[in-house]
């Protein structure tokens, strides 16, 4: 096959004096190129493994999700098709009965926002929720009695000013905030255990997520026995069971790592806590040995 230099148009051969095509003048100087023949498939030779199934929807309604993305996602991810409300009481649903399913399903990037808003609105709805029913309490009995047998004027101010219709004023304005301010601080310790621990396989931004998406007990407290010391503890072990499991899932982590990085900083505290406490029994107790 001769090819014309200028327009790379065929030309017959033998070669014309001129392109027929473009109407250049030929020389001879022409390029022969070997026709393409594609590659004869061998018999016998296998067609290649099947296609692959598609994936299955992560809750009723879902859009499926696009070819090759391995994790689907969660209902919040579809908020602005599914609507706010539907998004979020779904992802809670999901959180709350099937954490190990929800956390698998969980992408990993995406950015900060998403996450983060679930997580605001979540605890915001928990500490409203408390503080809600703290005021109707104490408005109904009054102020309770202070926890560890404290007395002091100044830690009894404090915990009225909580109890009361002003302290459920300052939850509903700076609940968020501090909320926001949890996650981040949750998040970073968290992180830097798993890096610590060599089980980091993700960025930052995986352990985030994690974190934002264990809120999901918080809403909880709307039902007031959950307001009871020992109900309210459990909302808390639900939550760092929640760690324990987003993390081991979006980091594509053992258990037991995960439960390490979620409980070492615990542990520590309760270290420094008991430390700290020995040191100002002696300091108490030289000091009245002195006074003698």
């Amino acid at each position: 096959m001769v090819l014309c230099p200028y327009c790379a148009a065929t030309v017959p051969e033998p070669t014309p004096p001129t392109c027929p095509s473009c109407g250049a003048v030929l020389t001879g100087d022409v390029e022969e190129t070997a026709p393409s023949i594609p590659p004869a498939t061998e018999p016998g030779a296998s067609p290649g493994p099947p296609p692959l199934p598609a994936a299955p929807r992560p809750f009723p309604g879902a859009a499926l999700p696009p070819a090759g993305q391995g994790r689907p996602g969660s209902a919040w991810d579809e908020r602005a098709r599914l609507g706010f409300v539907p998004a979020f009481v779904e992802t809670t649903r999901q959180v709350l009965t099937g954490p190990a399913e929800f956390f698998r399903r969980m992408p990993v990037v995406g950015g900060l926002g998403g996450p983060l808003l679930y997580a605001v609105t979540a605890g915001w709805i928990g500490l409203v929720a408390a503080a809600l029913y703290q005021s109707v309490w104490v408005s109904i009995v009054g102020p309770s009695v202070l926890p560890f047998g404290i007395e002091r004027e100044e830690f009894a101010r404090v915990l009225a000013f909580m109890e009361s219709w002003a302290g459920l004023v300052a939850q509903v304005v700076f609940g968020g905030v501090s909320v926001t301010i949890g996650v981040f601080v949750t998040s970073g310790i968290l992180h830097l255990m798993l890096l610590l621990l060599g089980a980091g396989q993700k960025t930052f931004e995986a352990t985030f997520r994690a974190v934002s998406f264990a809120q999901a007990p918080m809403v909880l407290f709307v039902i007031p026995v959950f307001l009871v010391p020992g109900c309210g503890a459990l909302v808390a072990i639900w939550s760092l069971v929640l760690y324990v499991i987003g993390l081991s899932e979006a980091h594509q982590i053992g258990r037991g790592r995960a439960a390490a990085a979620v409980l070492l900083p615990l542990v520590a505290l309760c270290c420094c806590c008991a430390g700290f406490a020995f040191t100002l029994a002696g300091a108490i107790a030289s000091l009245a040995g002195h006074a003698r």
